[in-house]
């Protein structure tokens, strides 16, 4: 039999301990909860269920059917494969500002399922056994990493072929992922580029309400913080691509955010001043496109001093001779603005044609440098992931030969090389080619 309880329902039901007070028990009392009292009279217990249970465990299942029983049980293949992806996703996700507090990896499990969904499954796998692959040193693994690559993008390939096919969120967070693979692990030296162009044309086709817009939102900042690595890392013909494709201002359902935190904004200005400084305008063009940027940079950073001035904390302090931020979000946003200021620096050098007094290029590149240094400390992959724009930038425009080397010192260290080889190689070549061409000059 059973245990059974005089106790009130309320108890009962909580499978708590009921003094059955009369007229309200202690519990229910201590809880401001209505209480029955006591049950009274008989108690009834339906005993059929349980009855049925022991019945059916002591009949001799059929062959088949524990063949089918054994079938369903999931491998542990699986098991491994869901642990791999989630400790990908909880080292790579974003802590994004803004209304949404989940970044787009987590919200994965929400695009609609369909043809394209397996794609993407094996995408995430790909990325996520890439991560655990070069994380552990283990090669046996990253060869599983590379064949689940290989699928994904026959799969994607042939799905793009198709001329009647419009983009889709699985599509576009397939070649989202794709990009991060590359950036892991590189099969070559320009498919990280191809990637996150194909996801930014498929993110411009979007119509002007666009389904799952939050993550679409999400993606596209993706896409911008590392498109700003790629046009500063890229070689020539796909820095040229990207800036000719990227149009920020074209996308009216990512404009029309109503909270995009300062830093997603200044990296559109961090473009233009990259265009300017890659392409051959003319003084009068490149003057004005240079004051129009500045004044949108200062204005950006007129509101973000306004912004942080409500939480009453400083920006940035010192303590025990290191540079200390509120949070891993303001250093973050911080290095990308000393980024702006060390460009606007540059493009006043080469073409407003000023001389080369101003120390605001290795005070900022020194503010980079901090940032980074904070920022290591917490061990996040969405930071290195993010930060390469800046150390890169520092590393090919700083004026101090100590600031360059200690930039390309962090690209080249061991952790970007264990986590991304990619992001990291293409830095570095690009880097090594720039000093190159100084030295032959």
């Amino acid at each position: 039999m059973p245990r059974w309880s005089l106790g009130c329902q309320a108890c009962r039901q909580r499978r708590i301990g009921c003094d059955a007070a009369i007229p309200t028990c202690r519990q229910c009392l201590l809880g401001n909860r209505w209480c029955s009292g006591p049950i009274q009279g008989p108690i009834i217990l339906d005993e059929t269920r349980a009855v049925m249970t022991r019945h059916q465990g002591t009949s001799k299942p059929s062959t088949r059917s524990k063949t089918l029983a054994m079938s369903s049980q999931p491998s542990p293949k699986v098991f491994i494969s869901m642990a791999l992806v989630s400790h990908f996703i909880y080292f790579i996700a974003t802590r994004n500002q803004g209304p949404s507090n989940r970044p787009w990896l987590h919200e994965l499990g929400d695009v609609s399922r369909g043809e394209a969904r397996p794609t993407l499954d094996l995408a995430l796998q790909a990325a996520a056994t890439a991560f655990c692959g070069v994380n552990s040193k283990n090669y046996t693994v990253l060869m599983e990493a590379c064949q689940l690559y290989g699928q994904a993008l026959s799969r994607y390939i042939s799905a793009m072929s198709r001329p009647s096919e419009e983009p889709t969120v699985s599509k576009i967070c397939t070649s989202a992922l794709l990009s991060l693979f590359e950036a892991i692990w590189p099969t070559n030296s320009v498919s990280y580029f191809v990637h996150l162009t194909a996801c930014w044309k498929m993110l411009a086709s979007m119509g002007t309400e666009p389904e799952h817009i939050a993550i679409l939102r999400q993606v596209a900042v993706h896409v911008q913080h590392q498109s700003l690595f790629a046009v500063t890392a890229a070689p020539r013909s796909h820095r040229d691509s990207i800036l000719d494709e990227c149009n920020w201002a074209g996308l009216p359902w990512f404009q029309a955010d109503n909270y995009q935190p300062v830093v997603d904004r200044l990296v559109v200005e961090l473009f233009g001043l990259q265009k300017v400084l890659s392409r051959n305008h003319s003084r009068d063009d490149a003057i004005a496109s240079y004051t129009v940027i500045s004044s949108r940079i200062n204005n950006l950073w007129v509101e973000y001093q306004a912004e942080q001035g409500q939480w009453g904390a400083p920006i940035e302090f010192s303590s025990h001779s290191s540079h200390q931020y509120p949070d891993a979000f303001t250093a973050f946003t911080m290095a990308y603005f000393s980024a702006a200021w060390i460009l606007l620096s540059c493009v006043r050098l080469s073409v407003v044609d000023c001389p080369d007094t101003d120390p605001g290029r290795e005070i900022n590149s020194q503010r980079v440098l901090n940032c980074f240094s904070y920022l290591s400390q917490k061990r996040r992959g969405w930071i290195y992931l993010r930060m390469c724009a800046p150390l890169t930038i520092v590393a090919l425009q700083s004026p101090s030969s100590e600031q360059r080397a200690l930039a390309y010192t962090i690209l080249d260290s061991s952790f970007y090389r264990a986590i991304f080889t990619g992001l990291s190689s293409s830095a570095l070549w690009r880097i090594q080619t720039v000093q190159s061409a100084c030295q032959n000059c």
